[in-house]
């Protein structure tokens, strides 16, 4: 009788991003059998501040948001000759919003007017804020600021900004 002993193959998981930001700074080591088929649950769990998973790929060059052309893997089968299987992270960057509050006091005899949407902002993507459209009789409009006691981080009209939050779909 003789042993028999299988052979492994290697997925190794990378990160596309040649940043600081980074969730797979060197590369990770997956080992199956030859043939086996690898689910996504079996892939480490990978985080990038200011971007969301959205995918795996067996190219560098692949496309998220919805990318169909194969290139986005829900498994891996590995290799049966034995070689290593690279597979990267794809990411996408986050979307987040800026709301621009009245500020209006409750019982204020003064009402402000006038409307102002929330502004979608890219995470990495910066952007300017816009002009007022709000009116208050009487008073003058200096800025924005994060908190409504005017404590917080302070804006103006025009004020390029970037990466208020990282959070995807974050206010």
């Amino acid at each position: 009788a003789s042993d028999v002993k299988g052979k492994y193959s290697n997925i190794y998981i990378y990160d596309v991003t040649n940043d600081e930001t980074k969730s797979v700074p060197d590369p990770i080591q997956l080992t199956g059998y030859p043939g086996e088929k690898i689910p996504l649950t079996s892939f480490p769990e990978v985080t990038r501040k200011g971007y969301h998973l959205s995918g795996w790929s067996t190219t560098k060059n692949a496309e998220g948001n919805g990318n169909t052309v194969n290139k986005i893997i829900n498994s891996i089968t590995l290799s049966t000759d034995g070689k290593n299987t690279p597979v990267y992270a794809i990411w996408d960057p986050n979307t987040y919003y800026i709301r621009f509050n009245k500020n209006q006091t409750e019982g204020d005899s003064v009402p402000v007017e006038g409307t102002m949407a929330n502004q979608k902002m890219t995470y990495n993507v910066g952007g300017s804020i816009p002009e007022l459209g709000y009116t208050y009789d009487g008073y003058k409009f200096f800025g924005w600021n994060t908190k409504p006691d005017g404590t917080g981080v302070y804006y103006r009209e025009g004020d390029y900004v970037k990466n208020l939050t990282d959070v995807n779909n974050g206010y």
